[in-house]
């Protein structure tokens, strides 16, 4: 074996050796843990959350520049519309942020099918809504 190949042998044993250790002195003292460790199903699922985990990672780096991307444009949305964090527009400005909305909505949509004019109009994140208290 090369110098490599020997090194990660050597780290394998190291690794298999302290499991078995911990698994004996850990069992004498801890029965429900040793039970747990037992169980036919904990490989299977570790390797199914590993599996799931490995997944959200890639996607979720797949994804990160989109998001900050959306992030910025609604945060550019934000300060067109006057709007604070919370969705809240001053009374001075509730005018002005209406028309800013609506014409930032049709700048959006120009062009679009029906199906994307929908989608548009159902998840547009400034959609006035009464509030009652």
């Amino acid at each position: 074996m090369n110098p490599n190949e020997k090194a990660q042998a050597d780290e394998l044993i190291r690794r298999q050796s302290l499991f078995y250790l911990y698994r004996v002195f850990n069992g004498a003292l801890n029965k429900v843990h040793l039970k747990a460790l037992q169980d036919p199903l904990i490989l299977s699922r570790q390797h199914l959350v590993d599996f799931a985990g490995q997944q959200e990672i890639q996607a979720q780096t797949e994804n990160e520049s989109m998001w900050y991307n959306l992030n910025m444009l609604v945060g550019h949305w934000r300060e067109e519309l006057g709007l604070s964090e919370e969705g809240r527009v001053q009374t001075e400005q509730y005018n002005h942020a209406v028309k800013r909305n609506e014409s930032l909505r049709a700048e959006f949509a120009e062009g679009g099918s029906a199906d994307k004019l929908e989608k548009i109009k159902r998840g547009w994140p400034f959609q006035d809504r009464e509030e009652f208290f």
